[in-house]
């Protein structure tokens, strides 16, 4: 980890996370709406390290964003699509699960479980007949078998890939983001940023805000944290020409308002 790294504040560590999503009722029928701003990515690089970005809405001083989630301090998951109650529910459920796993077993839960656990919750519930209302993204670093990274929808199908998104954009950010050489940690979450900065700049629902959290053997920490996308943007504009900003522009008013979760 480079001397820029942000550690995740010790408040939203697994075991004193009670207060990040506060336990809600929320009824089996209270359907989701689509909500903008929470695309995320993940990549395994080196076979060695995970990164998961994410776009957010700004967040005031001592916040974390509500589509994400630390379950562990090697696990954390990220919601796309639904609300603000849904995302809660679900998240606060996979809290629950892991840490009944680490009370009873004595040990992390890794991301295999988790995903599991979520998989087979979601496909029980009758607010999963529609695949597209949202993504969960879990990554984790387990001490046997290394990086895992996972993909469940809304209707409990589950996947495991190296690198994956949920969310508006998600396509684009993966395709931008394949790490094709050996990287180092600085190097990877730089790649991270662009892709997530540059994927979702092309939607006008996208958020103002980027964070990257970067997991490995020690755990994970936050890289990039609350940065601002326009920013980023002005910047990589500036360097590579604004004929790329007046291309960027055309296939944003392409989209036309369009959205999708998947």
């Amino acid at each position: 980890m480079d001397s820029r790294t942000v550690p995740v504040p010790t408040s939203l560590v697994h075991g004193s996370a009670a207060g990040i999503y506060p336990s809600r009722e929320i009824g089996m029928h209270d359907y989701p709406h689509y909500e903008k701003g929470t695309t995320t990515l993940g990549f395994i690089f080196n076979n060695e390290g995970l990164m998961v970005t994410l776009e957010h809405a700004r967040l005031p001083s001592g916040s974390f964003p509500e589509n994400l989630c630390i379950l562990n301090s090697h696990l954390l998951a990220s919601i796309s699509g639904g609300n603000g109650n849904i995302r809660t529910f679900y998240l606060s459920y996979l809290q629950t699960k892991c840490r009944e796993h680490e009370h009873l077993k004595g040990a992390r839960a890794s991301a295999a479980e988790a995903s599991k656990w979520l998989a087979d919750f979601l496909s029980d519930r009758p607010y999963s007949d529609d695949p597209l209302s949202l993504g969960t993204l879990i990554a984790g670093w387990d001490d046997e078998s290394g990086p895992a990274l996972y993909k469940v929808n809304a209707k409990g199908e589950r996947c495991e890939r190296p690198f994956m998104g949920t969310g508006s954009s998600s396509d684009g950010c993966a395709l931008i983001s394949i790490p094709r050489d050996k990287i180092s940690v600085t190097d990877a979450s730089k790649l991270a940023k662009r892709a997530l900065c540059l994927g979702v700049c092309l939607v006008p629902e996208s958020c103002e805000c980027v964070s990257v959290f970067h997991i490995g053997s020690d755990g994970l920490a936050a890289v990039v944290f609350n940065d601002d996308i326009g920013e980023w943007l002005e910047q990589y504009f500036s360097e590579v020409g604004e004929n790329h900003r007046e291309m960027f522009s055309k296939i944003r008013s392409q989209y036309g308002g369009r959205s999708f979760v998947f």
